[in-house]
């Protein structure tokens, strides 16, 4: 739909996906469909058969083509199903027979009157729709339609064989039928591009200027976050208040007594009233980690860590080798500072190292729901991590233990999750970012620009608002702006 309305190129997601394809209509529907045919009848029953037709139409015999033979490979259909298919779809060249079977008045006659094999799927109103498409895109349109509510009858001998008798019959008028579609798609689809190209312009303009924005190299320009102020009180026109009137932070909007201050200790960090630049912004996502993990009431030990102290923990260790770059990064003592820690003491000092290591079963149906039923199940995860150096010495001995042998079951987990599974590598999809941090009283809230937003750790929901975290005491957001 945002390909057909125009507004793809807008969207940060399709920018990801179609990127290099292009948003022309024709060009991305055809890629992406045969890129995806194996769930292209269940995301035509998500579209309808209406905005379904919309998009076919916009395609040439080509590239119907194309998602048919990418369809019948995706759906494994009778061998030579396509072939009688392609067949039946060339015109007759025995004009005596092409007339016989013609009336008066230049149409199939009764007798040679075939109706499509989907027919009967079909709503009255979107059959008329579907008649007007030529030959090749009723075939494309009918056979996903069919496949997603009859899939046994589509991968049947019968079905391909009375479309073939269907086709034989459409590609026996007289008419040309696929050379008016061409010249009506031409006609209709002028008007469509340049508003797909000065939507494109006026997309690519807006791109460039998150790209081009200052935001994280000085304190003179305006920052993200306030920015996102503005553009949240431009929502709201009749609470715009006077210059005189506007507040200076969104610690002030909320009626709070001051941000966290970051120590000046580290001579790495960029403090400002702005809040803390990081490169390492993605540790923030693993809070939402922590939700799932239900940490730290879930570890059988107490006292155990803090949720700041854990969020460290486990964003040094993801980071494993990139975490040297990394190492005195400004979000660090932030960290530190809000779970009431001195600048020099390291997640669980003071703790003393468990004798055992045992994973708690709550956290393998995460993996395998039946794992949770035996208890000897817990122990296969006995294996313990090897730490880069400079990661271990930034631990206690007792946070360094736990983090050994709690990784593997961590990078497994996450491995496991809906867009990072086939990830590169975890440090660069998730976790290695630009971004801001301001933290309240009551908020720690992450500013990232939007073009910073991946696909794939969108798909995995770690970069969801986690809202209200008890074992932190704030309500975490994260911003794309």
């Amino acid at each position: 739909r945002d390909v057909l309305a125009g507004v793809a190129s807008q969207r940060w997601y399709w920018r990801q996906t179609l990127g290099q394809t292009g948003f022309e209509p024709a060009v991305a529907i055809t890629a992406h469909w045969c890129e995806h045919a194996r769930w292209l009848p269940a995301a035509v029953t998500q579209l309808g058969l209406d905005d379904t037709l919309a998009a076919v139409s916009r395609l040439n015999q080509r590239q119907a083509g194309a998602v048919v033979q990418a369809l019948h490979e995706a759906w494994t259909l009778p061998d030579d199903a396509l072939s009688l298919v392609a067949a039946a779809a060339q015109p007759s060249v025995d004009p005596p027979r092409q007339a016989s079977h013609l009336s008066s008045a230049g149409m199939p006659s009764a007798v040679d009157d075939v109706e499509p094999p989907w027919d009967a799927l079909v709503a009255r109103s979107s059959a008329r729709r579907l008649a007007g498409l030529a030959p090749q895109q009723q075939y494309l349109a009918g056979l996903a339609w069919t496949l997603a509510r009859r899939p046994d009858y589509a991968r049947s001998r019968a079905f391909a064989a009375a479309t073939a008798r269907w086709l034989h019959r459409s590609a026996a008028e007289p008419a040309s039928r696929d050379e008016q579609e061409t010249s009506s798609l031409r006609q209709t689809e002028a008007p469509a591009e340049r508003s797909w190209q000065e939507t494109q312009r006026s997309a690519l303009s807006s791109f460039n200027d998150v790209a081009e924005r200052p935001a994280y190299q000085g304190t003179a320009t305006e920052p993200v976050a306030a920015r996102s102020e503005r553009v949240d009180q431009s929502r709201h026109p009749g609470v715009t208040p006077t210059d005189a009137e506007a507040p200076a932070s969104p610690v002030a909007e909320r009626g709070e007594a001051g941000s966290v201050p970051v120590p000046e200790a580290d001579g790495a960090t960029e403090a400002s009233a702005d809040g803390v630049r990081t490169e390492v912004a993605g540790v923030l996502f693993l809070v939402n980690l922590l939700r799932w993990l239900d940490l730290p009431d879930s570890w059988p030990d107490d006292p155990w860590m803090s949720g700041w102290s854990l969020l460290e923990t486990l964003g040094r260790g993801l980071l494993d080798v990139a975490h040297e770059a990394h190492a005195v990064d400004g979000l660090w003592p932030l960290l530190r500072r809000l779970d009431g820690r001195q600048i020099d003491e390291p997640p669980g000092a003071g703790l003393a190292v468990p004798a055992t290591f045992t994973l708690p079963a709550s956290w393998l149906r995460l993996i395998d729901g039946r794992a949770a039923e035996s208890v000897d199940q817990a122990n296969l995860w006995s294996d313990e991590a090897t730490l880069p150096e400079h990661v271990e010495s930034a631990l206690s001995p007792a946070a360094a233990w736990w983090l050994r042998g709690t990784l593997p079951f961590v990078r497994t987990l996450l491995s496991s999750l809906p867009g990072l599974a086939a990830a590169d590598g975890l440090p660069e999809t998730l976790l290695l970012r630009s971004g801001q941090v301001r933290a309240t009283r009551t908020h720690l809230d992450l500013y990232l620009p939007l073009d910073a937003a991946s696909l794939p750790v969108r798909q995995s929901g770690l970069d969801l608002d986690p809202g209200w975290v008890p074992a932190l005491g704030r309500v975490v957001q994260f911003h794309f702006v």
